[in-house]
């Protein structure tokens, strides 16, 4: 397995810090029998764009949109020419498609709440009347899901990307910004 750092990435950054996570009790008995970090497939969170890539993004109205049809088209199109028009609208639909569920479908994320007191605001969007809030030294959970991470998964072609997540208001898509990799 590949781990993937940010650029501005180091452990030392975390040495005073903590994570938190606010979670159900079934969740917390489950990590405390198995000792495993949960991770939710990003086609379950609530954020229907959680996972996608830009492309993904840009191509979701296409996917969307109701389908051409032969009363779209250019009339003085043939027959046939209308017809392979619309087979590869919904050849490049069902493409698009597929790629947008498989990215969503093969990403997964662990998420925890950074800062050095619990967060009333974490509690309201996170817990419900039975939820813990867990805590711990960011510096040694992050080193032991690496370490982890590098011992238990040795497939090629599997990577984590381990850092603070930034959020950018990416819909509706604006095609003239610039987006980082990062």
């Amino acid at each position: 397995m590949d781990i993937i750092f940010p650029s501005n990435f180091s452990f030392d950054n975390f040495n005073s810090s903590f994570l938190w996570r606010y979670i159900d009790i079934y969740k917390l008995i489950n990590l405390l029998n198995t000792n495993d970090v949960y991770f939710t497939r990003f086609d379950n969170f609530e954020d229907g764009l959680e996972g996608m890539s830009r492309l993904n993004i840009k191509l979701k109205p296409f996917i969307e949109k109701v389908p051409l049809t032969f009363e779209e088209l250019n009339p003085n199109f043939s027959y046939e020419f209308k017809k392979t028009i619309l087979e590869k609208d919904k050849k490049r639909r069902e493409i698009n498609f597929n790629d947008f569920l498989l990215s969503q479908q093969t990403q997964y994320a662990s998420c925890w709440f950074s800062g050095n007191r619990e967060s009333v605001a974490m509690w309201k969007i996170y817990s419900n009347k039975n939820g813990v809030a867990i805590k711990f030294p960011a510096k040694k959970l992050i080193e032991e899901v690496v370490e982890s991470a590098k011992n238990n998964y040795k497939s090629d072609g599997e990577i984590m990307y381990l850092g603070e997540v930034i959020y950018k208001n990416l819909w509706p898509i604006d095609n003239k910004e610039k987006i980082s990799n990062e």
